[in-house]
């Protein structure tokens, strides 16, 4: 209970002797090129190898003449719109952007950086914090949407080496099943 109380008045600091919202506006869009833009390679190599493993596993785990091939492209579609893309980049992303955070938080503590910003009547911490809060909730949605595309680009990147999956295949029958009669 106490961590909570605790964690509440530092929510409520957030909103207190706050400074011009042209501030704000421009550390918002300064963390969320360090939160985000520089995330993306990251997210891009993560996204590549669990696109292809998941292709490749279910394409090789659904070998059978009952299975018809488009099950594939359907099974990776759903895996990677309602499972994998949102919950392996949320993960990847608070690690990520929570060490860099922490890691920039503690270096301002302890070369006094913080001391500084509050003996000049600054709120230090919505400062320093609520633009990251800000950055990061505006910044998750459009990499996790990238990271869906990259899941894709990366199943037709295997679908190469395995003839029976071709791209034309997984685009025509993963969006639209009524047209997939073989």
């Amino acid at each position: 209970m106490e961590s909570i109380g605790k964690f509440m008045i530092f929510l409520g600091q957030q909103f207190t002797r706050m400074e011009s919202f042209k501030t704000y506006a421009k550390r918002v869009v300064d963390e969320a090129i360090l939160i985000g833009y520089n995330s993306l390679p990251l997210f891009a190599i993560i996204a590549t190898f669990m696109g292809a493993v998941t292709t490749l596993q279910t394409a090789y785990n659904l070998v059978s003449p009952l299975v018809p091939l488009y099950i594939v492209s359907m099974v990776v579609r759903d895996m990677t719109l309602l499972e994998l893309a949102p919950t392996i980049m949320a993960i990847v992303f608070a690690g990520k952007v929570g060490s860099n955070i922490a890691g920039e938080l503690g270096t301002m503590r302890i070369t006094e950086q913080i001391d500084a910003l509050e003996v000049m009547g600054i709120n230090a911490t919505s400062y320093l914090v609520l633009p990251k809060i800000i950055a990061s909730i505006l910044t998750y949605p459009g990499q996790t949407h990238l990271k869906i595309e990259d899941f894709f680009s990366e199943h037709w990147i295997k679908s190469c080496f395995k003839p029976s999956l071709s791209l034309r295949l997984f685009v025509r029958c993963s969006f639209n099943k009524s047209q997939c009669h073989f």
